[in-house]
């Protein structure tokens, strides 16, 4: 299309609204032109809050792939880069990947984009090139559907000024309360906790969807959407308030659960300053949840003892879930057998472990839509099916399960395998100073839409998409480890099968093993594992350490943690609470700092007294 030439085009009209779409955005370019070819610059190196940044890392030019290191390197290891070759490289396997496409509707075209300009800069000749092509191609698309449909009901001007958008931010308000409420305890309390978690996390993803496919709009207008939290770039019309209004709450668990949805217009400009954007929605929000027991758009949950999600589905859940291949959402009046359903949205999903099976409800139910995603790999083109019903996508997601042929591992499976006494570690960390880094680490005059969005791709990225990679160090083997000491443990499960399994005294080869670590939540800012007392430990000051190399050790970027450690047969809601006590003392303590019995420590210290 010819955007910066419009006249040319066979749709001037749509080429006028790309363009100013992309004359947007334009003012978020940093840095002097640079004749010489440059790679991705860090959106981490750039992080001050008093605009003397430090030296800039560069990401590597590589498609998106979740077993291999991303980590930004230095000027020195760039220079020695070949990047015309790299370029030249990816553009190949882009091409040959895009030309072997079937299902070529835009949803899969977008996934293929993700896959392959994530780490490349939208412009290659600026110096200070941090926002990657793929941030820049979704977001101009996102602009340029809003102003499409505004067009539709409004004349559309070519002022800077004009309310053209709104943007939505909804959040889910009382996880927390409704999260740690598990009070039994019984050997399926940890599927029950994550099964609970995936309910949530997924209720938010079903309204963010819900309200893109009412509005015709595509996933590009989600600007972000992770760990309860969804924003939303939407056409400021009447449409879209209508939706937002009947959006109602849900009956699940009493007047604990409030979805918080607000919005306000947006005019070009602002976008360049989206930051500002967000803080006004931000106060929106705060005064929103003062009212919400006078709420009278029905966004109260009304039953105030109702518990519709039992015990045996949330446990259903948190079992498959465990380390599932893929996830299939699917948008229709009633649900699919096997499928976890939000009946008030018309919006499900349905864990698989592999492949099996995805064709057959794909080509049954011809009339409804359907998004396959691959959990955790970004080679996600691997269903042979051909239809017009379903688009193709992968998903970050924490789901790292200890399992033994398929079957969990209970928490008094995870106590036997810590060293000495027989216990486990609970483990909370949350990202510190987000706000502030997104209001005012990013500078004065960076803040556009596409830098908050991109920043917030590779905070989760990391968060969602790293978590398994960095539990599947701790581990155990179900066969003797050649050359490698074990100590030999046997687990007996509820319908008295025996399992052997070995814990090496060393490490195992890179890819063998089973995780011992159990994680309940990752994503947006925060993640709760568990698993044996001591692994749990080493788990903690490796995800901590490994972020900060993927946050280019810069002193702004950092995390607090808190753990405790407990019985097995106690109350895993309970224990989460304790660990989220820990990581307040580490909060109020400055920051940057682990919790343990109620002392706060530097993580130099920490790693120092539990050095293993």
């Amino acid at each position: 299309m010819y955007h910066h030439n419009p006249s040319k085009s066979i749709n001037p009209e749509l080429c006028v609204i790309l363009q100013k779409a992309d004359y947007h955005l334009s003012k978020e370019c940093i840095g002097l032109d640079d004749e010489s070819v440059m790679p991705l610059t860090s959106i981490f190196s750039r992080i001050s809050f008093d605009d003397e940044t430090g030296d800039d890392h560069y990401v590597p030019l590589v498609k998106l792939d979740f077993n291999k290191p991303l980590h930004a390197q230095n000027k020195d290891v760039m220079s020695e880069w070949d990047l015309v070759q790299k370029y030249e490289d990816i553009l190949i396997k882009f091409e040959k990947e895009f030309e072997n496409l079937e299902n070529n509707d835009l949803e899969t075209v977008l996934a293929i984009l993700k896959k392959y300009t994530s780490t490349i800069p939208a412009s290659t000749h600026y110096s200070k090139s941090d926002i990657s092509l793929y941030d820049h191609l979704k977001t101009t698309l996102a602009i340029s559907n809003c102003r499409y449909l505004f067009s539709k009901e409004e004349n559309l001007t070519k002022s800077d000024d004009e309310e053209v958008y709104r943007v939505i931010n909804g959040e889910l308000s009382g996880i927390s309360d409704v999260l740690y409420d598990i009070q039994t305890c019984d050997n399926n309390m940890v599927k029950r906790l994550r099964g609970r978690s995936l309910y949530l996390n997924l209720l938010t993803e079903a309204v963010a969807s819900r309200i893109i496919f009412d509005l015709n709009l595509d996933s590009s207008n989600i600007i972000y959407c992770s760990g309860g939290r969804f924003i939303i770039i939407a056409p400021n019309i009447k449409k879209t308030e209508e939706i937002i209004n009947k959006i109602s709450l849900f009956e699940e668990f009493g007047a604990d659960l409030f979805l918080n949805i607000v919005s306000k217009p947006a005019c070009g400009d602002e976008l360049g300053e989206f930051d500002k954007v967000l803080s006004r929605l931000n106060l929106l929000s705060d005064e929103n949840r003062k009212h919400k027991f006078t709420n009278q758009i029905n966004e109260l949950i009304t039953k105030n003892n109702s518990n519709s999600l039992s015990e045996f589905d949330e446990s259903k859940i948190g079992d498959v879930a465990a380390n599932a291949k893929y996830l299939i959402k699917y948008i229709c009046d009633e649900k699919i057998t096997n499928s976890l359903f939000y009946s008030k949205l018309n919006i499900g999903y349905i864990f698989k472990k592999d492949k099996k099976g995805i064709d057959s409800i794909i080509c049954e139910n011809k009339d409804i839509q359907f998004t396959v995603y691959k959990l955790n790999d970004t080679d996600f083109l691997d269903i042979d099916i051909v239809s017009n019903n379903v688009s193709f996508d992968f998903k970050v997601m924490g789901n790292s399960v200890p399992n033994i042929d398929g079957k969990p591992l209970f928490l008094n499976h995870l106590a036997k395998l810590a060293d000495g006494a027989d216990k486990i570690g609970v483990v909370k960390i949350d990202a510190d100073n987000l706000d502030l880094i997104f209001s005012k680490g990013l500078g004065e005059g960076a803040k556009s839409i596409s830098r908050i969005s991109s920043l917030s791709f590779y905070i989760d990225l990391y968060l969602s998409g790293r978590v398994n990679q960095v539990a599947s160090r701790f581990n155990f083997a179900t066969e003797q480890p050649k050359d490698i000491e074990s100590e030999i443990i046997e687990l007996e499960f509820n319908d008295l099968d025996k399992k052997t399994i070995f814990k090496p005294k060393g490490k195992l080869p890179k890819g063998e093993g089973v995780s011992s670590i159990y994680v309940i939540y990752s994503g947006e800012d925060d993640l709760l594992a568990v698993g044996p007392y001591d692994d749990v430990i080493k788990f903690a000051l490796e995800f901590r350490n490994k972020f900060k190399k993927w946050a280019t050790n810069n002193d702004l970027i950092n995390l607090s943690a808190g753990i405790v450690i407990v019985k097995p047969e106690f109350s895993i809601g309970k224990a989460a609470i304790m660990a989220d006590r820990e990581l307040k003392i580490s909060k109020s303590s400055g920051k940057n700092k682990i919790t343990m019995f109620n002392e706060p420590l530097s993580w130099e210290e920490f790693e120092k007294i539990f050095d293993f």
